[in-house]
């Protein structure tokens, strides 16, 4: 069936900076950002997908997230630890689970030590990308679990609050370091002390998410977004990864230097196998 501008922005949120991933998911067997997804939406909410599962024939992995989050994500990535071949991991928040009460505030502290911060670690130590697909209104944890991924599609219903209650209260999960890094001092500032909710679509406009999406398109564009991940160079994937997060702590000659570094590693794994450097996956690195 022929593609029109409009159906076409539905598929896929189509703008100059996106045509990379955008032009994988026209070309892709799947179809426009995957039939797969899309057949999977007819009838469905995102509760009807299972917990956590691996697409095996195209390397990512979906967990779809579960009240209560910290539990969910816990187990969830204990189980992505055993798998040996996963190019992308996709986090589901339907508006469901992120319905469910946050925890009280006499046990914040320890709930922060205990969950939130070993986890939103965890998520940005991954060497692969994470993405994370927002259906309801996200606050404290999974907030913060939101801002650790790497790319963040959000429904237009969907909102974000860092904090942990209503009104003007200390965030959490590492979001004073990382809102200024992503939206600079002032606007981070405005939205702790000035906003206890950020609609989905000011963050998309404030740089804070990749894209706004209809609602019944939430899943799609995840898993267009995690296919196209999956079917890029991992080791090119891991190396921005690496690179962007070191950039928060160095100076502009040691960002040279390590990139300068990455593109030599990065050129020895494209030399050819040799009996001394078999190739990878054949006695060389996994």
């Amino acid at each position: 069936m022929p593609t029109t501008p409009s159906t076409t922005r539905a598929a896929c949120v189509t703008r100059s900076g996106r045509r990379n991933w955008t032009s994988f998911c026209r070309r892709s067997s799947h179809g426009r950002c995957g039939s797969k997804a899309r057949s999977r939406n007819e009838g469905a909410t995102m509760n009807d997908e299972a917990d956590f599962r691996f697409e095996s024939d195209a390397r990512y992995a979906v967990l779809t997230l579960r009240a209560p989050v910290a539990e969910s994500l816990r187990d969830g990535l204990a189980r992505l630890a055993a798998l040996t071949d996963v190019r992308t991991l996709l986090l589901v928040l339907s508006a469901e689970t992120l319905a469910a009460p946050g925890p009280a505030a006499q046990a914040l502290p320890d709930a922060l030590d205990r969950d939130c911060h070993p986890l939103v670690l965890q998520l940005r130590a991954l060497p692969y990308p994470v993405i994370c697909a927002v259906g309801g209104y996200a606050t404290g944890l999974a907030a913060g679990i939101a801002l650790a991924c790497d790319v963040v599609v959000a429904t237009h219903r969907a909102a974000f609050n860092f904090s942990f209650r209503e009104g003007t209260t200390l965030p959490g999960c590492g979001s004073t370091w990382l809102l200024p890094r992503m939206v600079g001092m002032t606007r981070a500032l405005g939205m702790l002390l000035l906003r206890d909710k950020l609609t989905a679509d000011e963050a998309e406009r404030y740089g804070l998410i990749w894209a706004c999406v209809a609602d019944d398109r939430l899943l799609d564009e995840g898993h267009g977004i995690a296919r196209y991940f999956a079917s890029q160079p991992p080791r090119a994937l891991a190396a921005v990864k690496r690179a962007l997060q070191a950039a928060a702590d160095n100076d502009f000659d040691a960002q040279l230097h390590l990139e300068a570094a990455m593109h030599r590693e990065l050129a020895n794994d494209r030399q050819p196998a040799t009996a001394d450097r078999p190739r990878d996956g054949a006695g060389g690195r996994p």
